[in-house]
């Protein structure tokens, strides 16, 4: 949820496809950075 918020403070949308696209992979990026998903 913190990062979500973060990308939308910086300027980060999700109005249409291609923003939602974006956006949504920036924070998988980010959250894989903070919290690594183990396999």
């Amino acid at each position: 949820m913190f990062v979500h918020g973060l990308l939308h403070c910086l300027g980060y949308d999700h109005q249409n496809e291609s923003e939602e696209r974006t956006m949504f992979e920036l924070q998988e990026l980010i959250l894989n950075e903070i919290a690594p998903r183990s396999t």
